[in-house]
């Protein structure tokens, strides 16, 4: 049984080292847009109601890709994005209202590397991608309302970075693309590990609430130069 495994290795690589390619190292650009949610939902320990609102975000960047061998293409890039959460949060009884909504927007430099299968025009694949906080703004808004009737309203409106907020992200990324001409369809999805707040969203003892990670789908036009150099058939 393993030399039958060898022989079936040789012969595929055989048949690559005579089957010419197409280098298909090339530089491009790309622009898009993503929609935004979260894959975690806090627990919730009182009676209270509580929303994520999800929100679309656009990204623009550089791509590149390069082939390994006929079926695989390694692809990179560096690109502009919004990753953010829009939380709501009312909690409401005779003796005591709270209503409290608080908006996350995070602007990043963000990295993916990926490896492609490719088949005919179709792709899919996955990899790492890795994200740098460039700002973020933090809106919240809050009313309180005592049994005695008092109420205290106020809300926040400012830019933070890394105090606030986490200076990197990072995560999973999966994609499936279509090519044609010297173009692209990719639709991917990031993956987070790492909540974008470094706090949690309450902290008092009546509510026990974890981070929230968040999750991007995006479809994005992968537009690539051409280049003649690039582009001449060499042996694997």
């Amino acid at each position: 049984m393993r030399n039958y495994y060898f022989i079936l290795i040789l012969i595929a690589n055989c048949l690559l080292a005579q089957t010419p390619i197409k280098k298909e190292s090339r530089f491009g650009v790309h622009i898009g847009f993503g929609y935004n949610t979260q894959v975690k939902e806090n627990k919730v320990v009182a009676p209270v109601s509580f929303g994520y609102h999800n929100r679309f975000t656009p990204n623009i960047g550089i791509v590149f890709k390069d082939s390994i061998n006929p079926f695989l293409i390694l692809k990179s890039g560096l690109y502009y994005t919004q990753r953010g959460v829009r939380f709501s949060y009312l909690y409401d009884t005779p003796i005591y209202y709270l209503k409290n909504l608080e908006i996350y927007t995070c602007h990043y430099a963000s990295f993916p590397i990926t490896m492609n299968f490719k088949y005919k025009r179709f792709y899919i694949g996955g990899g790492l991608e890795g994200s740098i906080l460039i700002k973020a703004h933090w809106y919240s808004y809050q009313k309180q309302v005592l049994a005695s009737g008092l109420t205290f309203e106020g809300e926040i409106d400012r830019w933070f970075g890394a105090e606030f907020f986490q200076p990197v992200d990072a995560g999973f990324r999966f994609n499936l693309g279509y090519k044609f001409s010297n173009m692209e369809i990719d639709l991917n999805i990031f993956h987070g590990l790492l909540p974008p707040p470094k706090f949690q969203y309450f902290t008092s003892q009546h509510f026990e609430f974890k981070y929230a990670y968040q999750q991007t789908f995006s479809l994005q036009l992968n537009y690539y130069f051409r280049v003649k150099k690039w582009n001449k058939p060499v042996s694997s």
